[in-house]
């Protein structure tokens, strides 16, 4: 058993990847494909019995924004990165699951009274007219029930959609009536533009998409255990930072700033008359301890491996690079948690 690490040069810019020999089978392997505005990351996980095995990993440091461009160029860009990290990285499994910017996706969460759960898809259509800044006609709808105690065993026999695209599942017909308490639903909407044109990629790289949902929902995946307080989850991307709150597993708020860390890394870089180093934001020195005393409030860098088993002596290359995969870690921990 052995491992080799290399670093190879794409089209100008670095790409990373590490892949192991005989270390796995890839049955039930699933390929989590973070596509951010400053490059493409891959991560496979193996579910070993319920347990994520480490298999492989690679990125492209690359600037494209494809859910802001409808462009050719930038499709083709995408598609060219996959193609060479399943390549360099010798990915086994085509099975993606993948994830929409936080901005790029509207959240809300509704109201609705007490009905019969299979009355419920049609009345969130109806209700979150009300919320989406767009038409319904040019957005996909996805929607959540926010279970509460009361509610638990009203809503045996049914359940709910959890991706825009792949594995979703409709609420039964066979339901029982909800109980007297109100149902609080988390609807989620994203422009049917923007999802063709990750199915499109998907298609061209030649793999084979499964599912398709929020960043944020990827972040809380693979940073939170079984928290049960409340969680600020701040994404300091390279265009955008990202904030959501999470309270006992429920999304309570989402918001996306058009900050990111480019911009303070150029600002730090300028004052001080030094080149660029692209590192992760969450890494800029003395940060934690800044926001800590800032909020008064526990302040740390999220783990997103501990829910994923790898060999030891990887330890300090994972962590290193850790930040820059929670989102794709936690989409390929989707169907294996």
């Amino acid at each position: 058993m052995w491992y080799n690490l290399t670093t190879y040069l794409l089209s100008g810019h670095y790409l990373l990847v590490i892949f192991f020999m005989g270390l796995f089978s890839h049955e039930h392997s699933y390929l989590g494909v973070d596509i951010g505005t400053s490059g493409v990351k891959v991560v496979q996980l193996r579910n070993n019995g319920g347990q994520a095995n480490l298999e492989t990993y690679g990125y492209v440091d690359m600037s494209v924004d494809l859910s802001r461009t409808t462009s050719p160029e930038i499709k083709a860009k995408v598609v060219s990165a996959l193609t060479k990290i399943q390549q360099t990285a010798r990915l086994t499994s085509h099975k993606a699951v993948a994830a929409l910017p936080t901005f790029s996706v509207f959240n809300s969460i509704i109201n609705l009274p007490a009905m019969n759960l299979k009355d419920v898809p049609q009345a969130v259509k109806w209700e979150a007219k009300k919320y989406v800044p767009l038409p319904l006609e040019e957005m996909i709808l996805d929607w959540k029930i926010l279970e509460t105690k009361s509610q638990l065993l009203q809503l045996e026999g049914a359940s709910t959609k959890s991706s825009f695209f792949g594995k979703s599942k409709e609420v039964s017909t066979a339901a029982k009536p909800a109980a007297p308490n109100n149902l609080n639903v988390l609807v989620t909407a994203a422009p049917k533009n923007l999802v063709n044109r990750y199915i499109e990629v998907f298609k061209a790289a030649h793999l084979e998409l499964l599912s398709l949902e929020t960043e944020a929902f990827a972040l809380a995946r693979s940073l939170l255990g079984g928290e049960k307080n409340a969680v600020l989850i701040v994404d300091i991307g390279s265009l955008n930072t990202d904030l959501c709150v999470i309270e006992k597993g429920v999304f309570i708020l989402n918001r996306s700033l058009d900050i990111g860390g480019s911009a303070i890394t150029q600002a730090i870089a300028q004052s001080l008359n030094i080149t660029v180093d692209p590192g992760g934001s969450a890494f800029l020195p003395n940060l934690v301890n800044y926001l800590n005393e800032l909020f008064n409030i526990p302040v740390i860098i999220g783990n997103p491996w501990h829910k994923v088993a790898y060999q030891e002596e990887l330890k300090f290359v994972l962590e290193e690079i850790g930040s820059r995969f929670a989102v794709s870690i936690g989409l390929a921990l989707r169907d294996i948690h």
